[in-house]
Parts: C-alpha cells; sequence; structure tokens
C-alpha cells in the first residue's frame, strides 16, 4: 500500500514538474519575442530616420539649384538692362570720338550761323552766338571751344546739335561776371572760332 502512495505522489510531482518547466519555457519564448519586436521597431525607426534625413537633404539641393537658378537669371536681367543702356548713350560719346578720329572738319557741316556781338541791352549779358548743323547727322560738340583770341569759352558736356537744326548761347551764359578776360565780343575787328576738343577749327565768324 505504501509502494502506491510513493508511485502516486512521484507521478504527482513529474506532472507538476513537467507544467511548471513548460511555463517557464513560454515566458523565455514570449520574452524573446518582445525583444524582436522591440528590434525591429527600432530598425524600422531608424530606417525611417534615414529616409527623411535623405528627403530633406535632396530638396535642401533641388531648392539651392533653384536659388541659384533664379540668381542667375536677376544677374542676366540687370547684365540686359545696362548693356542697353550702354547701348542708348554710346551714340553721344561716339559721335565726338569719330568726328576727332577720321572724319574731315571739311565734312562737319557745323557753322558759326549767328552772332549778336552788339545787343541793344547790356552786354555782354544779351550778346548771343549761335552754331547750326546743317548735316544729316546730329553733332556732339562737348568740349568744343568759342574764342576771340583773349577769351575763350568750353562748350559744357552732353552738348548736341541735331540735324538741320541750332544750339545758342547768351553772354551771361559764358561770361557771367561781365569779365573782359574771358570771352567778350567787340562791337568791331573782331573773329569769334569755332575749335573741337582737339584745337581743330571747324568755323570762323569776323565783322
Amino acid at each position: 500500500m505504501n509502494l502506491y502512495r510513493i508511485v502516486g505522489v512521484t507521478i504527482i510531482l513529474l506532472l507538476a514538474f513537467g507544467c511548471v518547466s513548460s511555463q517557464k519555457d513560454n515566458l523565455v519564448a514570449k520574452a524573446n519575442d518582445s525583444n524582436e519586436t522591440k528590434e525591429f521597431v527600432k530598425a524600422d525607426v531608424k530606417d525611417n530616420a534615414v529616409l527623411e534625413n535623405e528627403s530633406v537633404s535632396e530638396n535642401l539641393v533641388n531648392n539651392t539649384e533653384m536659388d541659384v537658378k533664379e540668381n542667375e537669371g536677376i544677374d542676366l536681367d540687370n547684365k540686359t538692362e545696362e548693356l542697353a543702356e550702354n547701348e542708348t548713350q554710346k551714340p553721344v560719346n561716339d559721335t565726338k570720338n569719330e568726328i576727332n578720329n577720321g572724319t574731315k572738319i571739311s565734312e562737319i557741316k557745323i557753322t558759326i550761323c549767328k552772332v549778336i556781338y552788339d545787343p541793344p541791352g547790356k552786354e555782354p549779358d544779351d550778346e548771343m552766338i549761335r552754331i547750326c548743323n546743317s548735316g544729316d547727322t546730329w553733332i556732339n560738340i562737348s568740349e568744343w571751344a568759342l574764342s576771340d583770341g583773349e577769351g575763350t569759352y568750353i562748350i559744357p558736356q552732353n552738348t548736341v546739335v541735331q540735324s538741320n537744326s541750332s544750339w545758342e548761347i547768351f553772354g551771361r551764359a559764358y561770361n557771367p561776371t561781365g569779365d573782359a578776360k574771358r570771352l567778350y565780343l567787340a562791337n568791331k575787328d573782331e573773329c569769334l572760332v569755332l575749335l573741337t576738343n582737339k584745337k581743330e577749327e571747324v568755323d570762323r565768324k569776323c565783322w
């Protein structure tokens, strides 16, 4: 009878030990699965972070390229405007250079067409000199000179005489102080000479 009890107790202990071992294995398996899940989540987060960084880098590169292209476009526009302005201003300067470099003075149709040397009003304020251009093209007379042999007046920059037109100046402008040592027209025995900026005589008027 005691033997049966001993065998029964032994069987119960073995069964109990088997249940405990099985539960332990299940717990270990669940723990491993949980660790694997965590590692997978970490890897997935890391991959997503890499992808986001690559996307941000690509966007920065694209934006930088667009900014560079836009800036290049602005620079080109500015250069185009500057070239256009230079081309617009070029003829005035070039006309003077062409006259002094290659064009014969005899071909320039610029003359002193009128002189009021003895005005009814105050002298020299009301004296007047008129320069006429009978040619087909306008002429730049900037820095040309009007001289009576004693005084000289330099014509200001950007002074242009259009074709078939004239330019005139009064004594109050070429001699505002009435200085006898400056350009001051005598009422007789006088000559007025028009010179280029290279001192080449273009025309003269005597009375």
